[in-house]
């Protein structure tokens, strides 16, 4: 389960999403909240003390400044190693390619082997939550292992619906009943197997698409509160197809994602 939110954010930036959309999660799995935001060290302290009581008293829960010039890197040293941590980081998404285009959430996600919960660009500033449905994408072409401990955490922390497995198969696949179609329901079904062995009654999805992630954007339209699960490459070693998979989703979904790197260390 998860025990600590935490989530980084910008004093300076003005009200966050992901605070809400933390603040939600926090009060439905009982866990605390932490807010963190990491501050040039050449910063008037006064102003600075004056925005985190500020936002300490909005949000009601614990708040942690860092003073570093190193953003990412201070996000990063906070957060690494502590078990049972969820990250929280709302993002533009538009710097996710690399550390060289310096975006904080891709340099975070270059270097963390964290689980890390994205609000991208089109989440709204509003999230409900108030049942959340995980949708968990997955491919015979990668190994989905890394993701089945954290979709247990977040069921046992945050319960919600029924969380669903889905494969997106090409539309050549058709008509169903093919060699390639029984392969990925035997695959999904396998997955949705393990799940039950730890206790989570997950449902298995084969969608039919050109395209992986239109595709479970549509699907994610017929399910209440849903948050997707993508396992990827962590972002310093793509570009696999789940690395741009993934960075397409956060960029065009108004869900939130949950990244979750093929070398989880938690």
């Amino acid at each position: 389960m998860f025990s600590t939110l935490i989530v980084a954010t910008d004093l300076e930036a003005g009200p966050d999403r992901a605070i809400r959309v933390a603040s939600t999660l926090a009060k439905r799995g009982r866990v605390p909240l932490e807010v963190l935001s990491v501050v040039p060290r050449s910063g008037d302290p006064r102003h600075l003390e004056q925005q985190q009581q500020k936002l300490a008293r909005s949000i009601g829960c614990s708040m942690t400044v860092v003073e570093d010039d190193d953003v990412a890197t201070a996000i990063v040293d906070h957060v690494r190693n502590r078990q049972g941590t969820l990250l929280l980081m709302s993002t533009g998404a538009t710097g996710l390619v690399s550390e060289v285009r310096h975006s904080v959430t891709g340099n975070v996600l270059a270097r963390l082997t964290q689980p890390v919960l994205l609000l991208g660009p089109h989440v709204p500033d509003a999230v409900p939550l108030a049942a959340p449905t995980l949708v968990a994408g997955i491919d015979r072409t990668f190994e989905p292992s890394p993701a089945l401990p954290l979709i247990e955490s977040w069921y046992r922390t945050f319960r919600g619906h029924r969380p669903w497995v889905v494969d997106v198969v090409a539309t050549p696949g058709w008509p169903p009943g093919t060699i390639e179609e029984a392969d990925e329901r035997r695959h999904v079904d396998e997955v949705a197997e393990t799940l039950a062995v730890r206790g989570i009654d997950a449902a298995a999805k084969i969608i039919h698409g050109w395209d992986a992630v239109s595709s479970l954007l549509a699907f994610a339209d017929r399910v209440e509160d849903p948050v997707f699960v993508m396992t990827s490459d962590r972002w310093a070693r793509g570009p696999s197809h789940w690395y741009l998979t993934t960075r397409r989703l956060v960029q065009q979904s108004p869900h939130p994602v949950l990244v979750v790197p093929s070398d989880v260390s938690c």
